[in-house]
Order: C-alpha cells, then sequence, then structure tokens
C-alpha cells in the first residue's frame, strides 16, 4: 500500500488537494514528503484507509486524492478541479541571452532575467495541458524554487507565446526571442529571495489565469496541447531549473471552474 503523499512523491501532472499549508494533504512547495494523517478510516479520502496513523490506499500510484477531507474537520475542495505540471526535461526550461541570440538548455539554474553576461529571456515549455479548449481557468500560477540569494529589485513581465501549438525550445540562435508573445501580460514585481531552496509565495508568480484563458480561448486550442512562458523584465531573481534538481524545477498550477 502507498501513502497519500504530496506533489513532491506524485510526480507532475497530478491531481492535487487544495489545502492550505496548514494542514496535511498540500502541494509540497518545499519538496519534503508530507504525508496525510489520520486518526481513523473516516478521516482518509474515499478508498483509503487509516493505517498507523497515515491514509494509505491498495493502488500503487497514489497520485489521486479526490473527495478529501482534511485533517483539521474541513472539506476540501474537489481535487479533480486543479492539475499541476512540473517541468521534466533538459528542453522544458532555456535562456537567451538578448544581445547575441545565443539559448542555453540543460543549465542548472534560470537567471531571471540579469545574468553575468548580460539581459535573458527566460521561456518554460508545459507539454500535454490537460485543459479543453475554452474551459474556465480560475487562477493559476508559476512556483519556482530558488537557486540563488538575492534581494536586487525585480519586476519580471510574464506572457504566453501567442500560438495553440508552440514548438519544442531549442538552441538555435533567437529560438526564444523569434516566438511571437501574447497580447496580454501579468507583471510580477518580485519579493527578495532570502533562502535558497525556499519555494513558498515569495517564489510564486501572481495569478497567471488571464494568460492561460487567452491560449485555451484560442479556437485551435485542443486538450493536451504545450504551453510556453516567457519571462522578460528587469533585475535578478535566480531559480532552480530541471538541470539543478528536477524535483525543485518549475511548477505550474492550474484551479479549473
Amino acid at each position: 500500500m502507498q501513502p497519500v503523499t504530496a506533489l513532491a512523491s506524485c510526480r507532475v501532472l497530478a491531481l492535487i488537494c487544495l489545502a492550505s499549508a496548514s494542514v496535511a494533504c498540500v502541494v509540497d512547495v518545499n519538496h519534503a514528503e508530507r504525508q496525510y494523517s489520520c486518526e481513523e478510516d473516516g478521516i482518509c479520502p474515499t478508498g483509503f484507509s487509516c493505517v498507523s496513523g497515515l491514509c494509505e490506499s491498495e493502488v500503487d500510484d497514489g497520485g489521486v486524492v479526490a473527495d478529501a477531507t482534511r485533517n483539521d474537520g474541513a472539506t476540501s475542495p474537489d481535487a479533480s478541479a486543479a492539475l499541476s505540471l512540473q517541468i521534466s526535461s533538459s528542453d522544458g526550461d532555456a535562456e537567451e541571452d538578448v544581445a547575441t541570440g545565443v539559448v542555453v538548455l540543460g543549465s542548472s539554474d534560470l537567471e531571471m532575467v540579469q545574468a553575468a553576461v548580460g539581459e535573458q529571456i527566460v521561456a518554460l515549455r508545459f507539454p500535454t495541458l490537460d485543459i479543453g479548449n475554452g474551459e474556465p481557468v480560475a487562477s493559476a500560477y508559476i512556483q519556482f524554487s530558488v537557486d540563488e540569494v538575492n534581494g536586487t529589485m525585480t519586476t519580471l513581465n510574464v506572457r504566453t507565446e501567442a500560438t495553440a501549438s508552440p514548438a519544442a525550445l531549442e538552441g538555435e540562435i533567437a529560438n526564444l526571442s523569434g516566438r511571437t508573445p501574447s497580447n496580454r501580460e501579468v507583471n510580477w514585481s518580485v519579493a527578495p529571495w532570502d533562502t535558497v531552496g525556499a519555494a513558498g509565495a515569495d517564489q510564486a508568480t501572481p495569478d497567471l489565469a488571464p494568460l492561460i484563458r487567452e491560449r485555451v480561448n484560442d479556437p485551435e486550442w485542443r486538450r493536451g496541447n504545450s504551453m510556453v512562458f516567457l519571462f522578460t523584465g528587469s533585475g535578478e531573481r535566480v531559480a532552480v531549473a530541471f538541470d539543478g534538481d528536477p524535483m525543485a524545477a518549475a511548477q505550474l498550477i492550474v484551479e479549473l471552474e
């Protein structure tokens, strides 16, 4: 039997339980292996039993938590209304030097957006989004983890690539800057990042739902399509990239209506 664990061990594209950080069954942004605690079977999600204080399932994957009751007695929102997707390959995140157009894949970190070589564009590509054409999106954000401490004043501008079917990120010159950015933009005044490994509210973008709605409302959008996010702006925040630590790579978390 498998304990019900948070996203760090459920891996990517798992349905998640939207509970506050003060209770069990949370998105584990700190990448510690949290488990859903219990005192009796009635507290566990349907299909799970309380064994030695932990909800356990007879299903091996343990990745879906549905209709759960939190251990503080409150009922969590329907887990089917949320999805999470984490960067899962070296070509899922990339950086481009604005001055030269040189693109780097496979870096251990993402320098947003000021690097030693100068200003950069950073791109994230999330494949196979389980969102249908025109499906209502309530809220969304991208969660980063801190790779380097930095308190420099930083403002990042977030857009998507303006296509329903963005190409893979590649190492060719100007592969990021050559993409057409979305009409909509979300501005992020980023708080200081003062703890390596932190992955909390200060490392989460503002609500990106307007950007995602623009994409999924495109007549060409289909369930399972990919989405590219482009980061420009000023200042410097350095996040963990996939090749730095796959478990700390950027995560897109979307709540559907």
